[in-house]
């Protein structure tokens, strides 16, 4: 699910759209007092809309992804040349959901950004915010969608990478279909060495992705004999 080949085709989604469509709670009881009087500051309380905060969705790396993989493309883009390094992140349950990578373009003006692949269901008006460990919410937005996916953009400064490059953890937040905020949160730790290194040998990354490419064939053919 990396940014070289998008999406997986044949990943079914339905299992975290649901996810991510969690209904949100409400309060409707009322407090009464012991004489059967009605509180009414109470009753006003339970009546309020409810915040329940975010529904977190914690996410680890793909197994046949151990690292970041830093690629840069082999002919030059009409701005300059571009390398990226990246990783596919899946939930706990072994299901790919997003991934992430962070660009870096050289042309008549640098500039460096988050790019994130996520899945269909959300609200692409309401933008995405990214986070590193407890540093403020940087705004981004939707570019493009495709069958199986969104992109999502989002521009950083120099503060920004070397706090990814130092950083823990990244939280990606957005709103579902409900409009609920639904959080992504990944580990990043090792981005910043893969920044610093040598790009993957085009080879070595043509057999990894051979090697996602039967893994997840196998887990399409024991799904459907299940």
């Amino acid at each position: 699910m990396s940014f070289s080949r998008g999406l997986t085709p044949g990943v079914r989604s339905g299992t975290l759209i649901a996810a991510l469509m969690v209904a949100a709670g409400s309060l409707s009881a009322a407090a009464q007092n012991p004489s059967g009087q009605e509180n009414q500051s109470a009753r006003a309380s339970a009546e309020a809309p409810v915040n329940p905060g975010p529904t977190v969705i914690a996410v680890q790396p793909h197994p046949s992804q151990p690292d970041w993989t830093k690629i840069c493309n082999g002919e030059p883009e009409p701005d300059g040349p571009v390398c990226y390094t990246t990783r596919d992140f899946v939930s706990t349950e072994g299901q790919p959901l997003l991934a992430v990578g962070l660009y870096d373009i050289k042309g008549q003006k640098d500039y460096k950004l988050v790019r994130i692949l996520l899945p269909l269901g959300l609200l692409m008006p309401q933008g995405i915010r990214i986070a590193i460990d407890q540093d403020d919410p940087i705004p981004g937005k939707f570019s493009i969608c495709l069958p199986n996916g969104c992109f999502a953009e989002v521009l950083v400064d120099p503060k920004a990478i070397s706090s990814l490059k130092d950083g823990r953890v990244l939280t990606v937040g957005v709103q579902n279909q409900i409009g609920r905020e639904v959080a992504f949160v990944m580990p990043v730790t090792g981005l910043g060495k893969a920044l610093e290194g040598d790009p993957i040998d085009p080879q070595a990354l043509a057999e990894q992705q051979r090697k996602l490419h039967e893994e997840l064939q196998k887990r399409a053919e024991d799904a459907r004999a299940q």
